[in-house]
């Protein structure tokens, strides 16, 4: 799994936020080069974007603050 962090919040919530997004994914069929996107908004209301990328031997998650 490789994370990349494109915004001021810290690797803990990150970590938080990818166990809900695979509890909310069990039993989905994933294939190579399958890109998903999601968004979420934080406490302070700032808008999330997530791109997540099922590439050959990983995942890569990629979070960036939408404008």
């Amino acid at each position: 799994m490789l994370i990349v962090n494109k915004t001021d919040l810290c690797n803990q919530y990150l970590g938080w936020v990818i166990d809900k997004i695979q509890e909310r994914d069990i039993g989905g069929t994933h294939y190579y080069g399958q890109i998903e996107h999601t968004s979420f908004c934080t406490s302070d209301n700032k808008e999330i974007h997530v791109e997540i990328q099922y590439l050959k031997k990983y995942i890569k998650f990629i979070f960036y603050e939408r404008s």
